[in-house]
């Protein structure tokens, strides 16, 4: 089994480091797509990501455990699919690969424990494609995500902004969401939180936090018509 820290991220400035950092205790891997996808809106007073200001990121870039590629992209979908089909190459085919993954302005907490949760997950239900986690806000709201930690070398591709997966196999995709939450997190249980509040200034617009692509749409006209 390997675990691989998936961000995309445009433009988060510092915030982009405690995110990359705090994957590695929990991922063999670490991979980040900067840039943006869709038609973005101009960001004025842009602060752009330097990873490598930090000695231990860039330590790990030079020993191969992160890996940043840089472009644009026709919208969030087409990024996702793109990095998870690098990231499940991982595995070599041999092994299954978890993708988790996070924004840049999230972090995960009690990383270094999740190996142990992921693989007793598996022992009990190896042919699940997805594994939920505790998402915190700032503000203390407790829900659930679907959609961060994935079985990547199960995905053939993303639709409608990353909640909508279309797994190996399967005819149409399926809708994921966050599903509330029942507690908060105890001590020593991974989970992620949610850090927007502390966006710099300029770039924690809502307008600037996702944008919809014309995918997005196609995929909610399809699903209409599949629905009837």
């Amino acid at each position: 089994m390997r675990i691989v820290g998936c961000v995309s991220t445009w433009n988060e400035g510092p915030l982009i480091v405690e995110c990359v950092r705090s994957l590695l205790p929990a991922c063999d891997l670490v991979v980040v797509y900067e840039g943006p996808f869709g038609q973005p809106p101009e960001v004025k007073g842009q602060i752009p990501n330097d990873l490598f200001l930090d000695k231990e990121l860039k330590s790990a870039y030079h020993i191969n455990r992160l890996i940043v590629k840089r472009g644009q992209w026709e919208s969030q979908a087409r990024k996702l699919t793109e990095m998870t089909h690098q990231v499940a190459r991982f595995g070599a085919g041999k092994e299954p690969v978890w993708a988790l993954h996070l924004d840049g302005d999230e972090v995960l907490l009690w990383g270094q424990f999740l190996r142990d949760i992921v693989r007793r997950f598996m022992e009990e239900l190896p042919d699940e494609r997805w594994m939920n986690i505790k998402l915190v806000e700032m503000d203390g709201t407790v829900g659930g995500t679907q959609t961060h930690l994935i079985r990547a070398d199960l995905v053939e591709s993303y639709f409608v902004s990353g909640s909508q997966i279309l797994f190996k196999g399967d005819s149409f995709p399926i809708a994921l969401y966050n599903p509330d939450g029942d507690r908060f997190p105890i001590q020593g249980e991974p989970h992620i939180l949610h850090r927007s509040a502390l966006r710099s200034k300029g770039r924690d617009a809502p307008e600037l936090r996702a944008h919809k692509s014309e995918e997005d749409a196609w995929f909610l006209r399809k699903e209409r018509e599949q629905i009837g």
